[in-house]
């Protein structure tokens, strides 16, 4: 069975990271209008920070560009983060080796965290929920998806195996 430490090593070779960036496929524009419908649910626009947690490449952390004044992408991979910085530029995006775990943003100072089929990488979903909790504005909105569904729990205080449970029953379904 691979290893957390080695799962993450693969994403640390450059050769990898300038293959992912070209091969992963891209999420529809449409979810990214849905995540933002509901924020703006929530929150009242307006919206001036978006944290890409786990971005890798950046592709999800380019496509809110054009929905913030400030985008912010963190990745624990070195390699990744560089082939993000290489990619297109936007002048409100930036990216940053972060750990998920520990963000380096103030306390309510974000207003979307969001993380693309990344979350099954994190050490410990706790401290990265926790984190999520300091940094996001009253209001603010984390946004969790993936294209497989078959391996995704949903997290919430003492209600995860519940909705977790509901979760797999819809997505089983459609």
């Amino acid at each position: 069975m691979t290893s957390y430490v080695e799962k993450e090593d693969v994403f640390e070779k450059a050769s990898i990271s300038k293959l992912y960036s070209q091969y992963r496929p891209q999420y529809p524009n449409v979810l990214y209008e849905n995540i933002m419908s509901f924020l703006g649910e929530k929150l009242a626009p307006p919206h001036t920070l978006a944290v890409d947690v786990a971005c890798g490449t950046g592709e999800g952390t380019r496509l809110h560009a054009d929905r913030f004044p400030e985008v912010i992408g963190t990745d624990i991979s070195p390699s990744q983060i560089a082939e993000a910085k290489a990619i297109e530029k936007f002048p409100n995006v930036s990216y940053q080796v972060a750990a998920a775990e520990s963000l380096p943003f103030k306390p309510n100072s974000v207003d979307l965290v969001t993380v693309a089929s990344a979350i099954h990488w994190f050490a410990d979903l706790e401290k990265f929920y926790n984190e999520v909790d300091r940094v996001l504005r009253p209001g603010g909105c984390l946004a969790v998806y993936t294209y497989n569904h078959n391996d995704m729990r949903l997290c919430f205080e003492d209600k995860t195996e519940r909705i977790s449970r509901i979760f797999q029953e819809v997505g089983s379904t459609t």
